[in-house]
């Protein structure tokens, strides 16, 4: 078993661990408690972003997402974007003393709907997979606006910026507050065709 293999099911058998025994203490005799469910780590994985599951418990069914090592100080209760391979997802920053910092993206709650675990357990699975499958094609503005919320500036393109040098009214252009064409204005590219 390798390294990445054996640290992402360290990782969900502690998970499932510290929520048991947040369902028998701190949820106990909780109303919103769906007896039928229990809690369930689903497919943890290593992503470029953490460790990501799907976490089922008696009263919420929400994607969970660890840090790889050390990661830095953010208040509980925050919301972060994260980038997956199926798109741009919004976290809660949380913290437990004895998993550390984490990140919830909340998809049901509460989870009456589910008779039984191998139902919950379906759906989480369909989730997983449709969050980890990519993209058909990549969206440039989603990479760049999650650079905005984590507080970097998307990369100024090389041309763009000799462009720049070369031409003496470069800032008085940039200065000007930027038009959009209709195709922009729809969300198209250049090189996409717009219906008659």
């Amino acid at each position: 078993m390798s390294d990445a293999i054996e640290a992402c099911a360290a990782a969900a058998a502690e998970l499932e661990r510290v929520y048991r025994h947040v369902e028998v203490t701190a949820m106990a005799d909780v109303p919103i408690l769906n007896k039928a469910l229990s809690v369930q780590c689903v497919g943890m994985t290593s992503t470029g972003a953490g460790k990501l599951c799907v976490l089922i418990t008696p009263w919420f069914i929400n994607l969970v997402l660890l840090p790889d090592g050390a990661s830095p100080p953010v208040q509980p209760g925050t919301k972060t974007k994260a980038a997956l391979p199926g798109g741009v997802f919004e976290f809660i920053q949380s913290h437990h003393e004895e998993i550390g910092p984490y990140r919830m993206c909340s998809l049901l709650s509460p989870v009456f709907e589910f008779e039984a675990q191998a139902d919950a357990l379906t759906v989480a699975e369909a989730i997983l997979a449709e969050v980890l499958a990519p993209q058909e094609t990549e969206d440039l503005e989603d990479s760049d606006m999650v650079a905005v919320w984590e507080g970097r500036l998307p990369q100024i393109n090389a041309v763009e910026q000799e462009e720049a040098h070369e031409s003496p009214d470069a800032l008085e252009i940039a200065q000007e507050p930027k038009l959009l064409s209709r195709r922009a204005m729809f969300g198209l590219r250049p090189t996409e065709e717009v219906a008659p």
